[in-house]
């Protein structure tokens, strides 16, 4: 604020200051620096101690940053989910809360397949595992308990020794080729579909019948219908076994089922063909031939048969190439329950019949006569499609980096994720929990800031330190008990794709500087994302700039790696502070045009010397508020007019000097002798005020030809004054000595006080 002055005329600025940071030399030597430095700091999995032994996989993910609290709710959410949060002043207190991922996946499947209630996949040891409903023991782990996450298939009595090359799943029956290349099923077995020659469900591998069509048969696939089993020989020839309405064996039989294999007619349109690979259905057969088309056969009602009719048919059927899959040729088929799936040439995914459950994957229900592309926007995004399978109302699929998706129906927890929620579109399969579970004070980590030195907060690779009681990013003085547990809130952060649910953690806030690390208070198991909340203030960072915070392993306490791959960083940028300076009375009301009058002085013939008071310590105090600088300010006296300005006479022309050479023709003076600072408020960490740090200049005269010609220092803080203080500066006093023989009148001399960071 400006104005002019009566009689001792102070003009008063109010100024913000710019903090200009200035980088000289060097420059090719810091580029290099840094390009160094981020190649040293390049990401690597991050991995947490698992139960009962190993690693896992984890990320930080999700984050929310929210207005202080006291309760365990965070108050007001301060942005939407994933994106920067503008922080409501200087020294703010807010929450931030923040997720790590269990990101332990299936990654390691080689082969999968899906069922009707349950799928089942082939792991890089050669082991099965499988998942869902176990009401007819197809789980085949030795038990009818369901699960929503694989367990091992058991691997004594007939598999004993033997490794799995091939593995098929359908309603609730599952058959693998293992290393001797003969045939192994288990699970639901009312119409023979295990091919042991029972009717008699097993909960654990039995050996399919060899002493018949299959005797001395190496088979190089197998494929479970819905009561019903094919297999194909090395001879390229198919054998079946189990029901047999509608003829679905493919053989001259006449019964109704068949308990061990009979050979499938290989006449009329498949003549002279060899057949490269087959799928059974749960009430429809498919073949890729040697031409590379496909050819199914059996009921249509849902299109599954994918000629663009419902029309059933009991020959083979040409698959519509047109459309989505024109140009292509077909490497893959699988026959699900009512509909089909085939892996194309390009690599992708293609699916129809029906859709009710989402079972085609291209994020609708709508079933489709004519095959459609699966969706791979989420996460079969850029994946290439190796394996699938196509299930009695889902789907699953491998791609090239062994990664494994399903998606469809999960009533009963079939799609492997943790979840019993259908999906229309792909999601990811977890590994079992008891391997992958992250227990419950398993882990050890800290929270670390940066400024944001480069376009992402992923992209910052150096300046991290960790988040203390007394950083300038610190831990709240105020709000709930560290450790505290946090509980479900309707506005949490959403969860990444990869992630099936939350597990809810602690509230962050440590005692003191030695206590920095935390730790999960609950399990986090394969696929959940553990919730932290960060209760934290801007203890000094610098003003209107962007922050990063992340979770990092404590590797002393818990050696590993840290968490260094990040998908989401929380961000937030602080708040426009300001440095002010300004003039109020004792009841700290702002003084606009402030006035200091020195006694009267009579002409004489000698100079004479007046006194006044700047500010005292009522009715005029002079009033620092800095909300800008961690580094310090200072105070400064000059004249408005600079150093040739004068004393003027009102009214007149008469003028007289402020910083002549000699005293005795005029010249101001600044004595800080008596001078005190009190200081108000409380920092962010709720700290009082205090007056550590600041310190009154030496005073003295305004000189002209010196450093004092217009310039001198009233008052100095360094880094000790703290964020959001109101300092004031009393009891400053100036001299004048007015010349002699001076004309009489009223003179005035403008100044302005001036606060600057250091």
């Amino acid at each position: 604020m400006e104005g002019n002055c009566e009689q001792l005329g102070l003009r008063i600025r109010r100024k913000r200051t710019v903090l200009v940071y200035i980088a000289v030399g060097f420059l090719v030597l810091v580029v290099g620096v840094v390009v160094m430095a981020r190649w040293l700091a390049r990401s690597t999995e991050a991995l947490m101690p698992a139960v009962p032994s190993g690693r896992v996989k984890v990320e930080q993910a999700n984050y929310r940053l929210y207005q202080s609290s006291s309760t365990l709710a965070p108050g007001t959410p301060l942005a939407a989910g994933n994106t920067v949060a503008r922080l409501p002043q200087a020294g703010a207190s807010f929450r931030v809360r923040v997720g790590m991922e269990n990101k332990e996946r299936f990654m390691s499947a080689k082969q999968s397949s899906a069922g009707f209630y349950h799928s089942c996949a082939i792991v890089l040891n050669d082991k099965a595992y499988c998942w869902g409903s176990n009401n007819n023991g197809q789980l085949g782990n030795g038990s009818t308990t369901s699960s929503r996450v694989p367990v091992a298939v058991n691997m004594s009595g007939v598999l004993a020794g033997k490794t799995i090359k091939q593995i098929s799943v359908e309603f609730s029956t599952n058959c693998v080729v293992a290393s001797d290349n003969k045939t192994y099923c288990w699970g639901g077995n009312s119409n023979g579909q295990l091919g042991n020659d029972s009717l008699t469900n097993s909960n654990i591998p039995v050996a399919v019948n060899t002493s018949g069509v299959l005797a001395g048969k190496t088979i190089k696939q197998v494929n479970t219908g819905g009561f019903h089993t094919c297999a194909l020989a090395i001879s390229s020839k198919m054998y079946c076994w189990g029901l047999n309405v509608n003829g679905r064996l493919g053989s001259s039989l006449t019964s109704v089922l068949s308990k061990v294999p009979v050979a499938v007619n290989m006449s009329g349109l498949l003549a002279g063909k060899i057949i490269k690979q087959m799928s059974v259905g749960y009430s429809s057969n498919c073949v890729v031939a040697s031409d590379n088309k496909v050819y199914c056969w059996g009921g249509n009602n849902n299109g599954q048969l994918g000629n663009g009719s419902t029309a059933n048919s009991r020959v083979p059927v040409a698959v519509n190439m047109s459309g989505v899959l024109a140009g292509k040729t077909i490497k893959q088929i699988s026959a699900g329950g009512d509909h089909s799936c085939v892996i194309a040439s390009d690599d992708k995914l293609y699916c129809w019949g029906f859709n009710s459950n989402g079972e085609l994957g291209n994020n609708s229900s709508v079933s489709s006569s004519v095959p459609v592309a699966v969706n791979t926007d989420g996460v079969l995004a850029g994946k290439v499609i190796k394996q699938m399978s196509a299930g009695f109302s889902n789907t699953c699929a491998v791609d090239s980096g062994y990664g494994i998706y399903c998606w469809g129906y999960n009533s009963n927890g079939q799609l492997g994720n943790n979840s019993t929620n259908n999906s229309r579109v792909p999601t990811y399969v977890y590994v079992p929990k008891e391997n992958t579970t992250i227990a419950a004070n398993a882990v050890k980590l800290r929270a670390q800031y940066a400024k944001k030195t480069a376009a992402t907060c992923q992209a910052v690779a150096a300046g991290w330190q960790d988040v203390t009681n007394n950083s300038a990013l610190a831990y709240s003085a105020a709000g709930p008990n560290n450790g505290t547990a946090i509980a479900a809130m309707a506005n949490n952060p959403g969860l990444p794709p990869t992630s099936v649910g939350h597990s809810y953690q602690s509230i962050v806030r440590p005692g003191s500087d030695t206590q920095l690390t935390f730790t999960n208070n609950r399990d986090i198991n394969s696929g959940e994302t553990g919730l932290w909340d960060l209760a934290l203030t801007d203890n000094g960072l610098e003003r209107n700039t962007n922050y990063c915070v992340r979770l990092a392993a404590d590797t002393t306490a818990a050696p590993g790696t840290s968490i260094d791959t990040y998908s989401h960083y929380p961000e937030f940028k602080t708040a426009d502070g300001s440095l002010d300076i300004r003039f109020a009375d004792a009841t700290n009301a702002i003084l606009t045009n402030p006035t200091t009058v020195f006694s009267v002085a009579m002409t004489s013939k000698t100079a004479s010397t007046k006194t006044a008071k700047l500010s005292n310590n009522s009715s005029q105090q002079l009033e620092v508020a800095n909300s800008l600088s961690t580094t310090g300010w200072s105070v400064s006296l000059a004249a408005t007019g600079g150093p040739t300005a004068k004393w003027a006479q009102t009214g007149g022309t008469a003028n007289y000097a402020f910083n002549n050479t000699n005293a005795d023709q005029g010249q101001l003076s600044v004595d800080l002798s008596s001078s005190v600072f009190t200081a108000s408020g409380s920092t962010p960490l709720g700290q009082a005020c205090t007056t550590a740090g600041l310190s009154y200049g030496a005073g003295g005269a305004f000189v002209a030809g010196t450093a004092s010609a217009n310039s001198v220092t009233l008052a100095t803080a360094s880094s000790g004054s703290g964020l959001t203080c109101l300092f004031k500066l009393q009891n400053i006093t100036l001299k004048q000595t007015i010349p002699a023989y001076q004309k009489p009148g009223t003179y005035t001399l403008p100044v302005t006080v001036t606060v600057v960071a250091q």
